[in-house]
């Protein structure tokens, strides 16, 4: 029976971890100030990334969705939820999510 569980909850994890689209985090900062909120990033998006601009002396950050593309200073891009800026929390999901799963079997 536990054995059972077990492959339902692996089977359940995989399933949600294929249908559900990339988080990414979204929004702009300059020097030391930051805003930006999680989004959900569209169907075929496959990554998030962080990317600067300059302009005369001020260089902004932008987060988004999507691939890093030309004419984007510094770009990085990732392909896990939130890794353009999460925090330590977001990593904290799964395991609770395998927690809360695990219980209501």
């Amino acid at each position: 029976q536990s054995n059972l569980r077990m492959k339902v909850v692996l089977l359940f994890l995989a399933l949600l971890g294929t249908c559900l689209a990339i988080k990414c985090k979204f929004g702009v900062g300059a020097g030391d100030k930051v805003v930006t909120v999680d989004k959900e990033c569209g169907d075929g998006v496959t990554k998030c990334k962080t990317f600067s601009t300059t302009l005369v002396t001020v260089k902004s950050k932008y987060y988004a969705c999507g691939d890093c593309t030309s004419g984007q200073d510094e770009c990085k891009d990732c392909s896990t939820d939130l890794c353009n800026g999460a925090g330590p929390l977001s990593y904290v999901l799964l395991p609770v999510m395998c927690a809360v799963a695990w219980f209501m079997l």
